[in-house]
């Protein structure tokens, strides 16, 4: 199982919206034994929030004292290196891969998993970097997620199960035994994916969709049982 050493080490979390806010209280909040982070700032591809107080709650309060450092591109550019790793905090698998693709380029480097604190984890997964695992989420044992997995809140994750890079579930999504999730598979709240299904990749499943058997690549499912409702560009 991946896990960090216990020093602090400096994370600038890329985005600065409702996500962002989510990851920096699952930053703040990481499982003993995957690492220890301070947030130093926030990255965002608008120019003019450079150096402006970061993430407004719904009633207009700044949540946060910390500040957006500018985009990745500028920050990169301007020789800034007082950070150990960038954490992409980004909803959309699509968008997800093209900004890690980007730190990658840069020789930025990923932090390992953050896992919430309250998040039961069994024995023999293997989570890769940049995976963000929510609160009050289970995994149970022997699965395996991949690179930049988003786990939103009460989701589980049952017993040998494989999930792709940029996969994202949302939140109360329940995976059963054997299941396998290619990469940049969105998921929608509350759907249920049933034992020794595949969805192949860049496939959506709908919001609350009970899924029986394979889905193809590319494709959306929904429904109870979920079926193809059409197919993605």
């Amino acid at each position: 199982m991946s896990k960090q050493t216990e020093n602090i080490s400096r994370i600038v979390i890329m985005g600065a919206g409702a996500f962002a806010r989510e990851t920096l209280w699952a930053v703040n909040e990481n499982k003993g034994g995957f690492g220890r982070y301070n947030v130093v700032g926030f990255l965002d591809d608008d120019g003019s929030k450079i150096n402006s107080p970061v993430l407004p709650g719904s009633n207009g309060t700044v949540t946060r004292n910390l500040k957006i450092l500018g985009s990745l591109d500028s920050l990169i550019a301007s020789g800034f290196k007082d950070f150990d790793f960038i954490l992409p905090a980004i909803g959309t698998t699509e968008a997800k891969k093209l900004f890690t693709e980007r730190i990658l380029k840069y020789s930025c480097k990923l932090p390992g998993p953050v896992i919430h604190r309250s998040v039961e984890l069994g024995h023999d997964n293997i989570i890769g970097d940049g995976t963000i695992i929510f609160a009050n989420s289970s995994v149970t044992c022997n699965s395996v997620l991949g690179l930049q997995v988003n786990v939103n809140p009460h989701c589980t994750i049952a017993h040998d199960v494989i999930i792709e890079d940029y996969v994202n579930l949302s939140p109360g999504v329940n995976i059963t035994g054997n299941v396998h999730l290619a990469e940049g598979v969105n998921v929608g709240t509350g759907a249920v994916i049933l034992p020794k299904v595949k969805v192949g990749k860049w496939a959506v499943i709908g919001a609350g969709a009970v899924v029986t058997k394979d889905v193809p690549e590319y494709s959306v499912a929904a429904g109870v049982p979920a079926k193809i409702i059409k197919m993605r560009k």
